[in-house]
């Protein structure tokens, strides 16, 4: 018989399946369930789900609290997350780069992957945690309103954007293009903190994580956020490296001139917030430049 798309069940396989549903209950649970409410959650007989869950207390991966009668995921549970966390080439690639951000800073720095329509920390480093009495939160994220999540969906064409994420709104999708320009993408809270972020590129160039600055005191301002999202940048660029992946993106060639003037002059050009990236068209006889926070493209030609 051909299995249905939408049945989650494995041929041969059904009461593993049905251990790790108990599994995936008790984890994704609000609070520490007790039977009953594992009993109405799965709709499991009553002798079976007692059979799944002494099956999975004698391998430590469930827990049952003999005080409250709750149960928790085990301790083998967190041994084996902890295994994984310390064989992830992601985190091994970006941990010095997250370190070093969060020194430079003075601030957190999380390392962040996308999870369907959410992005969560993998990893962080806090530098103020040994001083301060607050114990940090890392919430999921969403994808399409937040600068990790931006950054990601920047490495992505806009058709596979609007294939694997159609509920961006143009606004969002705005933001995300304006990440892939820059490189980094800015979230700022309305409670003053502000998040910086750019992706890290795996050898296909599809984005796998992002590197992203919680910087808690908002008084900075476009100038300076831009130049810590450089700094982003270049630590997502080398944290891609450090696993021998490709840049985001393969900048064209910049032809260079046979020869340079033996003097330089200021150009008068008028006050730019910040500019950058001067290219030089030999066809068209103009200087290009942006003005990276206006944001505008600019030109000069010395003949007029």
């Amino acid at each position: 018989m051909k299995k249905k798309d939408d049945s989650p069940d494995v041929p041969g396989a059904q009461a593993l399946v049905r251990g790790l549903d108990v599994l995936l209950a008790i984890g994704s649970a609000t609070k520490p369930p007790k039977f009953r409410d594992l009993q109405d959650t799965l709709g499991t007989p009553k002798a079976s789900l007692h059979r799944l869950l002494s099956a999975l207390q004698s391998r430590q991966l469930v827990r049952l609290d003999p005080r409250t009668k709750q149960f928790t995921l085990g301790s083998k549970v967190l041994d084996l997350a902890r295994t994984t966390l310390d064989q992830s080439p992601i985190i091994k690639a970006c941990k010095p780069e997250v370190g070093r951000l969060a020194r430079k800073f003075h601030s957190a720095c999380c390392l962040y992957i996308l999870d369907g329509d959410e992005v969560f920390v993998l990893d962080f480093d806090d530098p103020d945690a040994s001083q301060s009495r607050v114990v940090r939160a890392w919430p999921r994220l969403p994808a399409h309103a937040s600068a990790p999540g931006s950054a990601i969906l920047s490495a992505l064409s806009p058709e596979q954007r609007a294939e694997d994420h159609p509920d961006i709104t143009d606004e969002e999708e705005a933001q995300i293009s304006l990440a892939r320009a820059l490189g980094y993408a800015i979230e700022q809270s309305p409670d003053g903190q502000s998040r910086i972020a750019s992706p890290v590129i795996d050898g296909r160039g599809a984005a796998i994580a992002a590197l992203c600055c919680v910087l808690e005191n908002g008084a900075y301002r476009p100038e300076e956020l831009h130049e810590i999202g450089r700094d982003v940048e270049d630590a997502a660029k080398r944290a891609s490296g450090n696993v021998e992946m490709s840049a985001a993106h393969n900048w064209p060639a910049i032809p260079k001139p046979d020869s340079f003037a033996p003097e330089a002059r200021t150009l008068d050009l008028g006050r730019d917030f910040m500019g950058e990236n001067p290219i030089w068209h030999p066809g068209q006889q103009k200087l290009y430049w942006l003005d990276i926070l206006a944001p505008a493209l600019r030109w000069y030609s010395p003949s007029s």
